[in-house]
């Protein structure tokens, strides 16, 4: 049995696709500002935010053309890493939980 949401889902097949693109906008635009946020020295969000929304443009035109979004998306991820960005968050939790080092403990010693 099908749920109201796959049936909508399923009628409306460019609804569902351009909200499906909008979360993953979002959710890039959060990594952006969380890169920035992070940064040692003060970063703009803007440039950022040009290349995650060609990349998310781009992937609505994915079955029509799959190697050159393929390209797009690629060049545009190399580009948010280029201008210093963060590509994942672990990057930005371990800097964030990263303790300063103490004094190193004798041989022998446990830790």
């Amino acid at each position: 049995m099908r749920t109201y949401w796959q049936r909508l889902a399923t009628a409306r097949p460019v609804v569902t696709e351009t909200a499906a693109l909008a979360l993953l906008f979002g959710l890039t635009v959060s990594g952006v500002a969380l890169s920035a946020a992070v940064a040692p020295q003060l970063q703009p969000l803007w440039p950022g935010l040009f290349p995650s929304a060609v990349a998310s443009a781009a992937l609505y035109r994915r079955r029509e053309n799959p190697a050159i979004v393929f390209g797009v998306v690629l060049l545009c991820a190399m580009g948010l890493g280029t201008l210093g960005y963060l590509l994942t968050p672990h990057h930005c939790w371990s800097r964030s939980t990263r303790r300063a080092p103490g004094p190193a403990s004798p041989p022998g010693t446990p830790h």
